[in-house]
């Protein structure tokens, strides 16, 4: 399976991360130790973009792709095609929008001079650089007809491969995966690649089906950073592909944790703390069931464990829900008396429901203090107060 990372393109457009030229190129070392076989590094339209795209292909070894995503512009095909001196791997990706609501209110243009728009640009682009891409923005909301005709295009020329986007996230793991299979039965000579965004939360599935319906490639981010709600997550499916699909990726697993927490300091990205995978809370056993569970086999509640993905090993809080046997280890562990250990955890329970944040610290000196109260009304002190 081969894997195409635009963190460095499409990630970028995250709100709220830093995207300075500096920070591209510390993030762009994190990814070349993925071992990732192809990265998008971005967009060029200007002398500024080809000057820091030009330092960022001297520093992408030779065995990795790199891929400019580009505008149906004359002037950008022919600027970004200058840039394959500094690479010899270097693609050119052909953006074409191939919604009916794109070709009209983007483009201004109708089905049948879109597609002669489209196919005039790509034999430029064909007659300028050694290797393209083509990517057809918005395809699970464009007419199958129309998209099988631009298809057809494609394979008249030396296309390598071609993107169906999902771009408004908006796509199902059987419609997409629908998608794929049928225009996988075409024999096309050029080879398919799935690209998803997450709007219905759905990106990781859909890629899973677009792999599993013939695509040759997938496209993501790590993290799944990206425009409104992110795009497919690299690491996700590249975990999903391996420990369940035995397709193997390029990457080693192990290195998942250690690259995508790199990046997010660089980008000073605050993950989600449900996040699959890395999010703060994935490896924290709270309940009781699971604690005991975990206890007896850390299989019972973990499918990945975090060592395999190089991150640290799980963690049981305690809290009013936790097992008794957590509860006893800890009191164990800290040298509190834990003979009345049954009272002690049964008052924790009930005060944790009614009051928040309680430490088990604090809850075991309440529980002392309301005995020694209790225990001196026993013996017939006088608690009233003498004016």
């Amino acid at each position: 399976m081969i894997i195409q990372d635009t963190t460095l393109r499409d990630g970028m457009q995250q709100r709220k991360i830093k995207k300075s030229h500096e920070t591209r190129k510390k993030v762009l070392k994190q990814i070349l130790k993925s071992n990732i076989d192809s990265i998008e590094i971005g967009m060029c339209s200007n002398f500024l973009d080809f000057n820091f795209l030009k330092e960022i292909l001297g520093e992408i070894p030779p065995n990795v792709t790199p891929v400019i995503l580009t505008r149906l512009h004359e002037k950008d095909i022919a600027l970004t095609s200058k840039l394959e001196e500094f690479h010899e791997k270097l693609t050119m990706k052909l953006l074409f929008p191939v919604s009916l609501l794109h070709i009209k209110e983007k483009l201004h243009l109708n089905y049948e001079t879109a597609i002669l728009f489209f196919e005039k640009h790509l034999e430029l682009a064909t007659t300028l650089n050694k290797r393209i891409d083509v990517c057809l923005e918005d395809a699970t909301r464009a007419d199958v007809t129309f998209l099988t005709s631009v298809l057809d295009v494609c394979n008249r020329y030396e296309v390598g491969y071609v993107t169906l986007p999902d771009t408004l996230g908006f796509s199902t793991p059987k419609d997409y995966g629908e998608l794929f299979q049928f225009l996988n039965s075409k024999k096309y000579h050029f080879k398919l690649s799935a690209h998803c965004h997450n709007d219905l939360g759905l990106a990781t599935a859909n890629t899973i089906a677009a792999i599993e319906n013939g695509a040759s490639q997938f496209e993501g981010t790590f993290l799944g950073i990206g425009e409104r709600a992110g795009n497919t997550s690299i690491e996700e499916v590249c975990v999903i592909l391996n420990k369940k699909l035995n397709i193997p990726t390029p990457l080693v697993l192990k290195n998942l944790t250690p690259i995508c927490r790199a990046i997010e300091d660089m980008l000073e990205f605050k993950r989600d703390p449900l996040k699959p995978l890395f999010g703060d809370n994935i490896y924290v056993h709270e309940s009781g069931i699971h604690q005991d569970g975990m206890l007896k086999n850390r299989n019972m509640y973990q499918f990945i464990m975090p060592e395999e993905i190089g991150g640290a090993k799980e963690v049981m809080p305690i809290s009013g829900i936790s097992s008794r046997k957590v509860i006893e280890k800890y009191l164990d562990e800290n040298g509190i008396d834990y003979s009345n250990s049954t009272e002690i955890i049964e008052f924790y329970r009930s005060v944790s429901k009614l009051v928040d944040d309680l430490s088990l610290r604090e809850i075991t000196l309440l529980f002392e203090f309301l005995q020694g109260s209790i225990l001196g009304v026993r013996e017939g002190e006088n608690h009233e107060l003498t004016v």
